[in-house]
């Protein structure tokens, strides 16, 4: 099926089944290119024992956790060079949609094998870690950007 990706105003495909995920904690209805398993990436892979990676400790102490998602924000921080950036990031609400960014930017850094991320290197979340952070940080209209490809980022 498809739908309107209302960042962009474009037709994008949606999937409408499951039948891609392994985990079984991944939901139908996100753009084709989002229909990403833990379980079908080898990056992610290997950070799982059991089932899924939501599953995994690191993914609830490190993301789930408001106390662990603080640290983490303090060490992003630690990393944004210009002094006027650094204390508007850290001066801005550390509301639910920064809490995702957070998460997702985090996913992506261990996925990714502590390698950089960032403008020119995205990485789809699978997922089940989407919809496992949005559970933990809803938007209160259900308005979520997803996943943004390199070149269509400022």
């Amino acid at each position: 099926s498809s739908g309107i990706n209302a960042e962009y105003g474009e037709v994008v495909e949606t999937v409408s089944n499951t039948d891609w995920c392994s985990c079984g904690n991944c939901t139908p209805g996100c753009p084709l290119i989002e229909a990403v398993c833990c379980q079908d990436r080898s990056e992610v892979q290997q950070l799982i024992q059991g089932q899924c990676v939501t599953d995994e400790q690191f993914f609830k102490a490190q993301l789930l956790d408001e106390n662990g998602l603080q640290y983490n924000r303090l060490i992003y921080a630690s990393f944004i060079t210009d002094s006027a950036k650094r204390t508007a990031y850290l001066r801005r609400e550390f509301d639910n949609t920064l809490r995702r960014q957070l998460c997702y930017r985090n996913f992506s850094v261990v996925a990714n094998g502590g390698y950089p991320i960032g403008q020119g290197v995205r990485l789809v979340v699978p997922r089940c870690a989407v919809v496992k952070i949005r559970e933990q940080y809803p938007d209160p209209e259900g308005h979520y950007v997803g996943f943004v490809e390199s070149d269509k980022h400022l």
